[in-house]
């Protein structure tokens, strides 16, 4: 994303922990997207709907950004703080604010006294919204956006010292889990029709992968498990 272009928005998710997701061909071509007009409706088709927020976050009454070869959004909503564009080379880059880093400006999961921005980093919410990138990426994969070879790539920061926590009662955590170093970053790469059959699969070794970093060993079982929850 443009530095001369950057949203205020954007400027705001970056004080605070956030994720950038890029999804894209390998192989850059300008104007793979040969018409710029189906730009915002290759992702409003595309986007996904797994629990009550949809992901990216497209939204007919938001005023859609416009530049040169791309078109987004940019969404500050309760503790909810994102920005996506997609290019007509193919490639969506969203930014989107760590859950539960901006409850100070919630009222649908308002801070408790003593709450901290940076502290926490909830379990299962990862586990969901790594499946919903993977889960868009195979739809973006089916799209004009598509191409032979796919891209996914992951970054997390501001994570260094945060605790991992359970969201939902009913999937608890057993041990104290703690990130020791400041991001992350994850890269899968691989033929389209592999990220269209399994992106289920490759969302969790994600997971698995992240996870990992925190000191905790999930079984593929497991994930398996909590991504069936999504929606219920």
């Amino acid at each position: 994303m443009s530095v001369a272009h950057e949203p205020a928005v954007l400027e705001k998710i970056r004080t605070r922990g956030y994720r950038r997701v890029t999804i894209r061909p390998t192989v850059f071509k300008r104007h793979h997207i040969a018409e710029y007009s189906e730009l915002y409706e290759i992702c409003a088709r595309t986007s996904v709907r797994l629990r009550g927020w949809d992901y990216p976050h497209v939204d007919a009454a938001i005023p859609t950004s416009r530049g040169e070869d791309w078109v987004g959004q940019e969404i500050d909503w309760e503790d909810v703080i994102e920005v996506w564009r997609l290019y007509q080379s193919g490639q969506f880059v969203q930014f989107r604010a760590i859950a539960g880093d901006w409850r100070d400006q919630s009222r649908i999961w308002a801070a408790e006294p003593g709450w901290a921005p940076g502290r926490f980093f909830c379990y299962v919410d990862t586990i969901y919204e790594i499946t919903e990138i993977f889960e868009f990426a195979a739809r973006l994969a089916l799209s004009p956006a598509g191409s032979a070879s796919m891209r996914v790539e992951i970054q997390l920061k501001g994570l260094q010292g945060r605790r991992l926590v359970e969201a939902d009662a009913t999937i608890p955590l057993r041990g104290e889990y703690v990130f020791q170093m400041p991001s992350w970053h994850d890269t899968w790469e691989g033929p389209q029709p592999e990220l269209i059959a399994r992106p289920r699969e490759l969302a969790a070794d994600a997971a698995r992968k992240l996870f990992a970093r925190f000191g905790l060993d999930l079984r593929r079982e497991t994930l398996a498990a909590i991504q069936e929850r999504i929606g219920r």
